[in-house]
Order: structure tokens, then C-alpha cells, then sequence
């Protein structure tokens, strides 16, 4: 349930006909073209007391790309983006940028809340080996942004990235032409975030390849018909886990595997 209301000029507000339950109350004003947004979880019941958000203003988040063993490649189509966490109570769109040609860009407006990044537009071959707020890795575990946080963040580019080819056949061992391949990671701090997985689709020979594929620990499924992002869903994944291939990717790794397709509803 979402509802909107407008304050008036004391900055006072009265939302009525509130159920009892966990509720996210978000706040926003833009004025002379400054954002100032505030968030705060409440537990809305019939005795609940009055509450004060405290508007802050987005801040500004520097940062730079660089690469690994001083390579040199081609980050005009990379762009970055913070993702909140929690997208059904989120301060408004993502902030999003791409770097300048020296590979510093800025991040503006960012509301104080907690965000993953996310990169684009990566060069062929290329990977995020780390990213970096001040001393603190935010790769995997995210960004957690106050009122008054500060820093730069740095990003290194490595040209090590996995490739995974194979094919997918199904039960009869025929080839599955036109299967959705999605590759999972297995680590718990990576399944929220989207830029982990990857996906594609079989040609009509049932073949496939992942490029630009991360570092770390996987399972590969290969599914007849599955919703796009479902496979985010622990409880669509659970029933098939074992029809999964797992995998741990390294540097500048090949891998080839034969992947039996899921048919639709199985369990």
C-alpha cells in the first residue's frame, strides 16, 4: 500500500487510514534545484506516535576507473550505477553516470541509503576485480551512504574476465535450440545483485556462450521457459538446484560445459 501526501507550510503532515503493519516512510523536496530526501522504517498501529524525518541533501559521489597492470582499453560505453537495495523503498531513480575520458566521473544526487553498484558497457573481455570506497571493498557487500558521507571511489578493470561455452541438450540428448541460460553465483552477498548473473540464450545447433563473466563461484542452468529474472527467486531455483552445474571461475579462464535443459514445470 502506497500512499502520497503533500505538507503543508509548517511542514506538518496527517496520513489517514494507515493498517497496522512495517511501513517505510519517505520524505522528498526539491528547491532551487537542491534534492533533500529523507527515509525512516516505522510500525504503524493504533496508538502510534508522531514522527519527524530530517531532509538531507544528496550528496555528490567522485570516483575513477582504472586498470589493471596499467592496460589500456576502450571505457567510453561503461557506465555506473549506485542500485538501492531495497527497490520498493527507494529515494527516488538510481543515480547513474559514465566516466570522462580519463575515467573519473561523478554520482549526482545520491540520497543517503544503501546502494550496490552496478557497472555497464564493459570492454570485451574485461571484468571488475575490485571497487573500492575509501579503504572499504563495496564489490560485493554494497554501499552504506550517511548525510555526511564522504570519499572516492576506485574501480579496477581487469582484461582476465571468464568465457563459459556449451551446449544444452534435453532429455532424449537432442539439442535445445532457443533455451534460456542463466548462470547463478553462489555467493550469498551476490545473489540480490543482477550484474553477478548472467544470461543468454541457445542458437539452433543448442550452443551458447557467457563472456565477461566475473570471478567466483557459479551453478549454470539452462531452463525451456522461465519468467525473465525468476531465477532470482531462491524458491523458483530451489526445486532444480541440483540440475545446476557448478563451476568456480578463475582469470582468464575457458570453460565448456554440457548442460541437460529443465522442461517446463519441473520441480
Amino acid at each position: 500500500m502506497n500512499r502520497t501526501y503533500v505538507t503543508d507550510s509548517r511542514g506538518y503532515f496527517d496520513i489517514a487510514g494507515v493498517l497496522p503493519g512495517n511501513y517505510t516512510l519517505i520524505a522528498s523536496e526539491l528547491g532551487n534545484g537542491v534534492l533533500m530526501t529523507a527515509k525512516t522504517a516505522i510500525e504503524a498501529s493504533a496508538h502510534s506516535e508522531d514522527v519527524e524525518l530530517s531532509l538531507s541533501v544528496a550528496l555528490i559521489i567522485n570516483g575513477g576507473i582504472h586498470m589493471a597492470s596499467g592496460q589500456a582499453a576502450n571505457i567510453s560505453a561503461v557506465c555506473i550505477t549506485l542500485q538501492a537495495r531495497d527497490r520498493a523503498a527507494s529515494l527516488g531513480p538510481d543515480p547513474y553516470t559514465c566516466p570522462n575520458a580519463d575515467g573519473t566521473f561523478s554520482l549526482f544526487p545520491v540520497s543517503p541509503d544503501s546502494y550496490f553498484i552496478n557497472f555497464t558497457g564493459l570492454p570485451d573481455g574485461y571484468y571488475v576485480r575490485s571497487a573500492m570506497l575509501g579503504n572499504e571493498d563495496i564489490m560485493d557487500s554494497g554501499i552504506e551512504l550517511q548525510p555526511n558521507s564522504t570519499g572516492f571511489i576506485t574501480v579496477l578493470l581487469s582484461p582476465g574476465a571468464g568465457r563459459i561455452d556449451g551446449t544444452v541438450v534435453d532429455d532424449q540428448g537432442q539439442p535445445s535450440p532457443g533455451a534460456t541460460v542463466v548462470l547463478i553465483p553462489q555467493e550469498d552477498s551476490r545473489k540480490e545483485q543482477t550484474r553477478f548473473y548472467r544470461t543468454t540464450t541457445t542458437d539452433d545447433k543448442g550452443s551458447f556462450s557467457l563472456t565477461n563473466v566475473d570471478i567466483g563461484k557459479f551453478k549454470l542452468f539452462a531452463w525451456q521457459d522461465i519468467e525473465s529474472d525468476a531465477w532470482m527467486d531462491p524458491g523458483v531455483v530451489r526445486p532444480v538446484e541440483s540440475r545446476g552445474e557448478p563451476l568456480a571461475v578463475k582469470e582468464s579462464t575457458r570453460s565448456t560445459l554440457h548442460l541437460t535443459l529443465i522442461p517446463t514445470g519441473a520441480h
